[in-house]
């Protein structure tokens, strides 16, 4: 399955944020969709995720990036199938159909 939007999620020491973040994407999405998770320094909870179901990656910086950098850095990563991306917080706190309403 192609994903027809990307999000990208850049992760800077971002623990008290990224569960709860990634949760409530999860729960929103309904059609093709793929997370890019940048782990951008400072992050332990990345590998513990559940994100059992989704089309997702995980992308480590070598050193930490400015958050335009870490985007740019995953945008350069996206499959070119891709039609829409969305970026987001690691606050962000993600309502129902929020994506699918964008992409149409």
């Amino acid at each position: 399955m192609v994903a027809t939007a990307t999000t990208i999620v850049v992760a800077y020491h971002g623990d008290a944020w990224i569960p709860r973040c990634v949760a409530t994407l999860r729960s929103s999405l309904r059609g093709p969709a793929r997370l890019m998770l940048v782990d951008n320094a400072g992050n332990t909870c990345l590998d513990s995720l559940d994100l059992d179901g989704l089309d997702y990656a995980v992308l480590r910086c070598d050193r930490p990036l400015g958050f335009a950098e870490a985007n740019n850095f995953a945008l350069t990563r996206i499959d070119y199938n891709t039609e829409a991306v969305c970026f987001l917080n690691q606050d962000t706190l993600s309502e129902p159909g929020w994506l699918d309403a964008c992409t149409a």
